[in-house]
C-alpha cells in the first residue's frame, strides 16, 4: 500500500492533479466544519456531487446528485468532536485512502493518465463495497457503468479505466474471500 496523505504539502507533491487536490481540500474543510476528526469518503462525495469534474460522471450513472446530497449530509452528521483550536488538517480515513490507493493502482501506474483526476478518485469510491452497499437502489448495477460512461460524449475515455479498476476490484474480492475460507 501507498503512504498516507495526512496534509495538503504531501498531496501537492503527490499524484493528485491540482483539481483533485481542490476537491479533497474543500473535503477536509467539510469535515472540519463538521467537527469529524478524519476526513471520510462520505465527505469526499458529498464535495463530488458540487465539482464540475465529477457531476457529469454522477449524471451519466444515473444517480440523483440532489437525493446523494442529503444522503451525505445526514449521514455525515456533526460530532460532539471538536477539532483543536487552530487545527487546520485532519488524516484521511482509511476508506479514502484506500481510493487514493486504488486510482493510483489502477490510473497512474499503468499510464493511463499522468496523475488522479477528481473523476478517477470518484469511480474509485463509488466502486468501495461500503459506498455500493447504502447506494443500493440509487446507483445503476456495475456491469453497465462502462456502458453509461461511453454513452456520454465527454466521458468515453474514463470507460477503459473502470473497466480496469473493475477487473482489480474483482480480484481483490477474490483473494479476500480465498483468504477468508482458510482456515486460520
Amino acid at each position: 500500500m501507498f503512504p498516507f496523505f495526512v496534509d495538503m504539502q504531501n498531496l501537492r507533491s503527490g499524484w493528485l492533479d491540482a483539481s483533485t487536490q481542490d476537491v479533497l481540500h474543500i473535503a477536509m474543510k467539510e469535515a472540519l466544519q463538521s467537527g469529524q476528526r478524519e476526513v471520510t469518503i462520505e465527505h469526499f462525495l458529498l464535495v463530488a456531487c458540487r465539482d464540475n469534474h465529477t457531476i457529469p460522471v454522477l449524471e451519466a450513472l444515473t444517480l440523483d446528485i440532489a437525493v446523494l446530497s442529503v444522503h451525505l449530509v445526514e449521514k455525515i452528521g456533526h460530532s460532539i468532536d471538536t477539532p483543536a483550536l487552530g487545527e487546520n488538517s485532519i488524516p484521511f480515513s482509511y476508506d479514502l485512502q484506500q481510493c487514493i490507493d486504488r486510482a493510483l493502482a489502477v490510473v497512474v501506474y499503468p499510464r493511463h493518465a499522468p496523475l488522479i483526476s477528481p473523476v478517477h478518485l470518484l469511480l474509485s469510491a463509488l466502486s468501495l463495497e461500503k459506498v455500493r452497499s447504502w447506494l443500493n437502489s440509487s446507483l445503476s448495477p456495475a456491469d453497465r457503468w462502462g456502458e453509461y460512461l461511453t454513452a456520454s460524449e465527454s466521458l468515453k475515455d474514463m470507460a477503459p479505466i473502470f473497466e480496469a479498476m473493475g477487473r482489480e476490484i474483482h480480484i481483490m474480492m477474490t483473494l479476500m474471500a480465498a483468504a477468508n475460507d482458510k482456515p486460520a
